[in-house]
Parts: C-alpha cells; sequence; structure tokens
C-alpha cells in the first residue's frame, strides 16, 4: 500500500516509525497511510505516524499530602506485607495515582448552555451525519490495577484497619442522626452504607488477615475508578448497594469516617454512654486526628480518580463539616473545604434544577438533590456572612427549589403509598402534621439564604443610589415570606417554645437568629451609611443576645454549642451600638436568664 502523505523525519533525518512499531520496538516499512506490519496484525487504526512521539515521563508516585502536623501518625509504621515468601527480592511497586487518571465521559459532569457541547447538541443532526463517515474507535481503558505503589497498598490498609478499631461506629452515628437535624444525606442511606461495612470489616467472616485487607484495598480502588451513574434505575433501598459491599468506593469510606469524626466531636449530653463505651477518652483525641488523615487520603484518592458523582459530594461535605470542628469556623482548611463543595455543587449541575428531570428518574433522585443544593447553598451564604467574603455560589446563577416537607422514610415510598404522603401539604408547601423534621429546617435556611445573598451584595458591594429605598424593600419582602412558615415551626421569643424538645428547639431558634441576623445587617449599613435613627437596631440587637442567651441555657440540655454561637455575640459587640449600652443590655439578658435557668 503505498501513498504519497509524506513520512515525518526524526532528529537524524531518518523516516519516523508508526506507533504501533516503534512502541513494540519493531523494525517498520514506514508505508502510508498503513504499514504492511499494522494491517498483517489487524491494527490498522493505531497505526499513525505521530510528529513528536513522547516517551513516559519519569515521575516519582504521587504522594498524599500530610496535612495534620498533630497528633500521632495516622497509620503505626507495620513492615510491609511480603508477598514473595522469603528470600526472594521484593515485589516491585504497583499502583500509581497518575496512571489512574484515564479519560472520563462528559456526561457525567455538567455542561452548560454557553458549552461546546450546547454547540453540538444545537447540531446534533448535522454532527452526527458528519461523524457517521468516520470508523468508530474504541477507547481502551488500562486495568486500574496495573501500577499502584505498595506503600499506597499499605496506607489503604491502615485506613480500613482504622474502621475495624470502632465496631460500634453504627450506634454512635444513629445516635448523632436522632439528635441533629442538620445533617445532608439522609440518614436511612447513610446508616445503610454503615452497616454493609459493618458487615464486611465487623461480621462473622470479618477477621481479616493481612492477605484479605490487601485484596479489599485492591478492589476498592478498582471500584472507584469505575464512574458510578449519577440517577441509575434502581430503587431507594437498594441504592446503597452501587457503592458498598463488593462494589465499595473511596467515597464512601471516607464519608463514613467524617460521619464518625462528626458525631464523636459532637458533645452528646443525652445520658447514653454509647461514645464512651465505643471509644475510652484517653483515645477520642487521637483517633480524631487519624480520621482527619484518613479523610485525606481518601479525598486525595478520589481526585486522582477524578470522581464526580454524589458520593464524592458526600466525601466532600462531610470533610468540610469534620474540618469546621477540628479547626473552626475561621480556619483556611475549613474554607477550602467550602472551595472543593462549591466546584463540586456546580460540576453536578445542582445549580441547575432540571424540572423534566422529575418524570425519568426515580423521586427519591430527585429530592436527594435538592437537598443537596439546598444544604450546600445555605452553608455558603452563612460562611461568607461570617468570614465578610463573597459568596463562592451565587444565586443569579441558580434555581433553587425547595425539597418536600417530608421525613427521609417517604423518599422510600413508591406509587400510591408515595402519591398518598405527597398530598399532606399546606399552599406553600410546609406539612400540615405540625412535626418538625430535617427537611423542615432545610426549607427554611433557603429561604433565609436566599435574602442572605442579597444583603451581603448591600453589605458587600458598592454602596446602591438609594440605599433606604433598597434596604426597605429587602427588609418588606423578607417579612411577608417569613410569614408564611407555619408558626409552629418557628421559634417564639416570647414564649421560649417551651413545648418544644431541646434539639428541635436548637435548630428552630438558629433558624429564628438567622433570619434576624439579615435584619441587623441591613440596619446596621443604615446606620453607618445614613443618619438614620439606631432605635431599630438596638431592638433587633437586644433580640439577638436574648436568643443567644437562651441557647447557652439550652447547650446543657443537649450539647456544647458555644462554639457554634459564640460569633453571634462577637457580632453584637463589634456593631456600631456602644460597647457599654451593649455591655449592660448582656449583664440584665444574665440576670433574667439565671432567674428562669438557675443551671446555666
Amino acid at each position: 500500500m503505498s501513498s504519497h502523505i509524506p513520512v515525518p523525519k526524526r532528529r537524524n533525518g531518518k523516516p519516523q516509525s508508526c506507533e504501533p512499531c516503534r512502541k513494540s520496538k519493531v523494525r517498520c516499512d514506514h508505508t502510508t497511510p498503513v504499514c504492511t506490519r499494522c494491517i498483517a496484525h489487524g491494527v490498522e487504526r493505531n497505526c499513525i505516524y505521530h510528529p513528536a512521539p513522547l516517551t513516559k515521563p519519569r515521575s516519582k508516585p504521587v504522594s498524599i499530602p500530610r496535612q495534620i502536623q498533630r497528633g500521632p501518625p495516622i497509620f503505626p509504621p507495620s513492615p510491609v506485607p511480603d508477598q514473595n515468601g522469603p528470600g526472594q527480592p521484593p515485589r516491585p511497586p504497583t499502583w500509581s495515582l497518575l496512571s489512574m487518571q484515564t479519560p472520563r465521559g462528559i456526561e457525567a459532569e455538567f455542561l452548560g448552555p454557553t458549552s461546546f457541547s450546547a454547540v453540538i447538541d444545537d447540531n446534533r443532526d448535522v454532527v452526527d451525519r458528519h461523524t457517521s463517515q468516520f470508523p468508530k474507535i474504541s477507547q481502551e481503558v488500562d486495568n486500574c490495577r496495573s501500577e499502584i505503589t505498595e506503600e499506597r497498598i499499605v496506607a489503604g490498609m491502615g485506613v480500613l484497619q482504622l474502621l475495624m478499631e470502632v465496631p460500634n461506629m453504627g450506634d454512635i452515628i444513629h445516635q448523632y442522626h436522632n439528635i441533629s437535624y442538620t445533617y445532608m444525606v439522609p440518614a436511612p442511606f447513610t446508616e445503610a452504607c454503615v452497616a454493609s461495612m459493618q458487615e464486611t470489616f465487623h461480621g462473622p467472616a470479618a477477621k481479616l488477615k493481612k492477605k484479605q485487607l490487601r485484596k479489599h484495598v485492591l478492589d476498592i480502588f478498582e471500584n472507584t475508578h469505575k464512574p458510578l451513574k449519577l440517577f441509575p434505575s434502581i430503587i431507594a433501598k437498594d441504592y446503597h448497594t452501587l457503592f458498598t459491599g463488593p462494589n465499595l468506593r473511596w467515597e464512601i469510606v471516607g464519608f463514613v469516617l467524617c460521619m464518625l469524626g462528626v458525631s464523636l466531636r459532637y458533645d452528646v449530653r443525652t445520658g447514653s454512654e454509647a461514645h464512651t463505651a465505643a471509644l475510652p477518652m484517653q483515645r477520642s483525641k487521637s483517633i480524631m486526628y487519624r480520621i482527619l488523615e484518613a479523610v485525606a487520603y481518601c479525598t486525595t484518592v478520589c481526585q486522582a480518580c477524578n470522581s464526580v458523582s454524589h458520593q464524592a459530594l458526600w466525601l466532600l461535605y462531610g470533610d468540610t463539616c469534620l474540618k469546621k470542628l477540628v479547626f473552626g469556623d475561621m480556619s483556611y482548611q475549613f474554607w477550602q473545604c467550602l472551595g472543593d463543595l462549591s466546584s463540586m455543587y456546580y460540576a453536578l449541575g445542582l445549580h441547575h434544577d432540571h424540572v423534566k428531570r422529575r418524570h425519568c428518574v426515580p423521586y427519591y433522585q430527585y429530592e436527594l438533590c435538592r437537598k443537596y443544593a439546598s444544604q450546600i447553598f445555605s452553608i455558603d451564604k452563612t460562611f461568607s456572612t461570617l468570614l465578610g467574603r463573597p459568596p463562592r455560589i451565587s444565586g443569579r446563577y441558580c434555581r433553587n427549589i425547595m425539597a418536600a416537607d417530608v421525613d427521609d422514610s417517604v423518599l422510600f415510598l413508591e406509587n400510591g403509598e408515595l402519591e398518598e404522603a405527597l398530598r399532606n401539604f399546606d399552599e406553600n408547601g410546609w406539612n400540615t402534621d405540625g412535626n418538625f423534621r430535617n427537611s423542615t429546617w432545610r426549607r427554611m435556611m433557603l429561604i433565609v439564604c436566599q435574602f442572605r445573598e442579597e444583603v451581603l451584595e448591600v453589605c458587600l458591594g458598592a454602596p446602591p443610589d438609594d440605599i433606604r429605598r433598597q434596604v426597605q424593600d429587602l427588609l418588606t419582602r423578607h417579612e411577608m415570606v417569613w410569614n408564611q412558615i407555619p408558626s409552629h415551626l418557628k421559634y417564639d421569643e416570647i414564649t421560649g417554645s417551651e413545648h418544644v424538645l431541646p434539639p428541635q428547639k436548637y435548630v428552630m431558634m438558629t433558624a429564628y437568629m438567622d433570619q434576624n441576623y439579615s435584619r441587623f445587617l441591613l440596619h446596621r449599613k443604615l446606620v453607618k451609611t445614613t443618619e438614620c435613627s439606631r432605635e431599630s437596631l438596638y431592638k433587633i440587637s437586644r433580640s439577638l443576645l436574648a436568643t443567644v442567651l437562651q441557647l447557652i441555657a439550652l447547650s446543657d440540655q443537649t450539647s456544647d454549642m458555644h462554639r457554634d454561637i459564640s460569633w453571634f455575640v462577637s457580632s453584637m459587640l463589634s456593631s456600631k451600638i456602644s460597647f457599654s449600652n451593649a455591655k449592660s443590655h448582656i449583664y440584665s439578658l444574665l440576670r433574667t436568664t439565671r432567674r428562669q435557668h438557675p443551671s446555666s
């Protein structure tokens, strides 16, 4: 087969070999467009003459940075398991995270109407007509078990050993779910993942030897390398089987570790001894830092695998919550995690709620996406306010639709039972049974944070021309929407919502303070930029301080919440209200609170 197509020349002037011949290190006859040897071996599609052939670069395996410098090492030093027998040379390193970065389908990530994908979709008939003329080329994916370092395998074994050290992690996480309303992933899905992992690592057949543990690590690496469908056709009760059991992935291992760390860090005061029974007090601190490093290992592996999925979002969200509790709201570690979480939010298209999606995916998956979107949007606004920084997620590009105000168990219903459960709403979408749920709190926070973004524009952006009119418009609209929430779901400052249980009262009070704080910021901005009266600012400040002190009293009944509300107090003291005036308010409110709650 001959042709007039010239063959590229090498530096020494000799003709360049085709890629298959060059890689096989055999003589090429330089025939174009396909050489004789490639025709004989049936690999014509691979026969190309690369103008600048590249050899594989020599690079060191990717190492996971040690993010935690305090506490003992995550995994105690242990010898590498000898797989070759005594007297044999050590096995050469296998696995490299770099080799795992194989191309993935772009359908896994959200691409908006300005992307190249949208241009192709708009002209799909033309594109298909022309591409059909070319032969189809199948992408060959290398086996992901080909190259991984033994050091990385041993580190993965250490992560699994850490899970095996906490046999009661299911009870610990379940207790956290019982007293918390602020978790993002519904409790039944999280606890299904935990139960599956406990069966694997703590069940009757869970006495794993080093060889078995090593095989588990390799299997988890291989599973993590496989892409996950964003909207699989599977019922809710079996959803966890896609990424647990024999399909276990590092995203889930890291997420469960995050939930374990958050549950341990949450200072529960309900009289239960589940925490201390599972982990002695002297070990809790060291295990916390080992959990942090194990989660860092999982996130690094998932990033190297280019994991873009809802389960990767679970891991990033859990890591964000854990960093907040350990390092604090003001830490850069926490702020950096928020950035990664926002990037995944956009990559999954959570800002772009497709109404048509509801008719082609299971109901629970549709609702899960709305829960994720509301939670992350609210977190972004809350901590942007705390740090005085512009939010990473702009509401201008988000179509936030509130999730249904139902129990998590409703997500597992189907057909007629599901339709019946979705009828118990008022005209504004709130439940009519009077119960306060995780979804109730999430809906309230979404309302508050949608207005909070407008408040941040006023407070952090350029001063508007008519600030009085803009602030008054914001206050009017905010009050109108807040009043649409049923009164039994809101905290009552006058009565103190005495009939409400402490865990529920806590989240009701935080939502109430958040909406009140938006009003405080607007009035404070007016006082600073105009000559208006400070009376409204004084009134809102007194209300906030009173609620904060009630929350401190409530802390003795549920959990240690001082770290969560300290910034409210500091905001009051750093406002334009004179310090002496604020101090007198604090003293008077403290006296009132102590009379009502002597134990505080």
